[in-house]
């Protein structure tokens, strides 16, 4: 099967939306310190992914499979298509830019929220100092606060799953779920605080290869990387239409473009809004 011949998903056609959602996250970047404090080289850490009803969740998992046999790759890793490592060695210039324009086109007919939280370790470093929050816990309290947000304004349940790359930090991040569940999200009494409730079950981890909407969680955590961090072109001007802008997330240090945190909000619905930053 030749690239742009595809059946299951290359129509203009969405999936229709039901009451459950799924939040399907990834990390771009690693969560330790900058020097003199660790030995991380990365100033950034981003938590990025896309919340999917069943339907969503059911064509991601059919149309991605497609995509990958026909380029001959197992599955989609944004970051070594674009340096053309490992099993993504064979692929042409040109057919890793086609490869990603297909991916593109399956989040587009997925009709995804978006989700997406920049953590500056360094300025978080300044900030905080020894009492700093890890960074990648940090992001994704952003996160799954303003999911949960989400989830109220429209009364659905919803589920949230990671890589499983990230189980090293499983302990931490379902510690820091359950803080969320029981003592809420608000760390100021001038925030309004919630307790996550709409957020069902335990925090789910899954190996990316065994998991095709993680995939597209790790193609989104990228393209804010490439766009918003690394000032290169990407795919994230088609992507934004689908972030959330309705509820933005009252979270700690004075959100602004060069505070610890930046967090999405862009409308569902308005496919030319600006980033909002808070």
């Amino acid at each position: 099967m030749k690239p742009h011949q595809l059946g299951y998903w290359d129509t203009e056609e969405r999936p229709p939306h039901s009451d459950g959602w799924t939040l399907y996250l990834d990390v771009s970047g690693d969560d330790g310190w900058l020097r003199p404090y660790g030995k991380s080289e990365e100033r950034y850490v981003i938590v990025g992914g896309v919340a999917l009803t069943p339907e969503g969740t059911d064509f991601v998992s059919g149309a991605i499979p497609e995509v990958t046999y026909s380029y001959d790759v197992p599955e989609i890793k944004t970051h070594d298509i674009y340096w053309g490592k490992g099993v993504f060695c064979h692929l042409s210039e040109g057919e890793s830019r086609r490869l990603l324009d297909d991916v593109v086109k399956i989040l587009i007919r997925a009709d995804p929220v978006v989700f997406g939280t920049i953590v500056d370790k360094e300025k978080m470093k300044w900030y905080y100092g020894d009492r700093a929050f890890n960074p990648l816990l940090y992001g994704f309290w952003a996160t799954i606060a303003r999911y949960n947000k989400f989830l109220g304004r429209i009364n659905a349940p919803g589920r949230v799953i990671m890589d499983e790359d990230e189980r090293r930090k499983e302990k931490g991040l379902k510690k820091t779920y359950y803080r969320l569940k029981i003592k809420g999200t608000s760390i100021s009494e001038n925030v309004p605080n919630s307790h996550l409730k709409y957020i069902i079950g335990d925090v789910g981890f899954v190996k990316s290869h065994e998991c095709y909407p993680i995939q597209l969680a790790d193609f989104v955590a990228y393209e804010i990387r490439l766009a918003e961090i690394r000032k290169r072109p990407s795919y994230w001007e088609a992507i934004k239409p689908f972030c959330d802008v309705h509820e933005p997330s009252k979270i700690p240090a004075g959100l602004n473009r060069t505070s610890t945190v930046v967090s999405y909000h862009i409308p569902h619905e308005v496919t030319t809004g600006k980033t909002r930053v808070y």
